[in-house]
């Protein structure tokens, strides 16, 4: 598990909630968890309710029903003493800002974003700062972050749908190539540390070929992007 103080996941890509649903529950169910979830999420989509955990609790709040934003769930969560935050969406200057406050003082945070890679992930994140505070918040969010994780549902050889991941790990060496870069260009440094340190789509694709999950036919355009 990420330790305290962490952005411990930050999901982009398309119908992101269905695995972060499974994550929650394996959360709730593991009995060394000792979680205490907040989840604000516009709308709630997964109920908890018949889901027991020895050791860990959740409370589910949803936007704009319950509070008005999902910034306004953030500050409302910093004092109710969870040791998780689960943010629907990060979808604004005030959410990006208060999640990141959030995770420096010792919660995990995990969230969303719509974008199409781990790179456009990553220049969304510097579009949702604001300008006057862009360098200190940049510099947070580096420090904080440990993954960050695109996942498109593609057509699987049994006639439903299967998941492929790109992801990247914030490990210390990832971490400070962000930090030693300029936030304009944190886009560019997520496409060079991709394959050295995480998961392309392109090796996500071609392991589902060999294990027989997807067809070639399915694979090509990831594999494209890589040529």
């Amino acid at each position: 598990m990420p330790g305290p103080g962490a952005w411990a996941h930050l999901a982009s890509g398309y119908r992101q909630t269905g695995p972060s649903s499974s994550m929650t529950r394996d959360t709730i169910e593991d009995p060394e968890s000792h979680a205490a979830i907040l989840e604000y999420a516009a709308p709630i989509e997964f109920v908890f309710d018949e889901i027991t955990g020895p050791t860990a609790t959740i409370e589910q709040t949803e936007i704009p029903r319950h509070l008005p934003s999902f910034a306004a769930g953030i500050r409302n969560a910093m004092r109710r003493e969870p040791t998780t935050i689960i943010v629907g969406e990060c979808r604004d200057a005030e959410t990006m800002t208060a999640a990141t406050n959030a995770a420096l003082t010792g919660h995990r945070v995990y969230t969303t974003v719509h974008a199409a890679s781990v790179a456009e992930t990553m220049q969304r994140i510097v579009s949702l700062c604001r300008a006057e505070e862009r360098i200190s918040l940049t510099v947070a969010i580096a420090q904080t972050m440990r993954l960050i994780v695109n996942q498109r549902l593609v057509y699987s050889t049994d006639g439903r749908r299967t998941a492929l991941r790109e992801f990247l790990p914030f490990t210390p060496a990832v971490r400070e190539i962000f930090l030693n870069a300029s936030p304009d260009d944190w886009h560019k440094v997520a496409r060079i540390a991709l394959p050295k340190h995480g998961q392309t789509f392109a090796i996500a694709a071609q392991c589902a070929v060999d294990e027989g999950r997807i067809t070639e036919d399915v694979a090509r355009p990831f594999l494209a992007e890589a040529a």
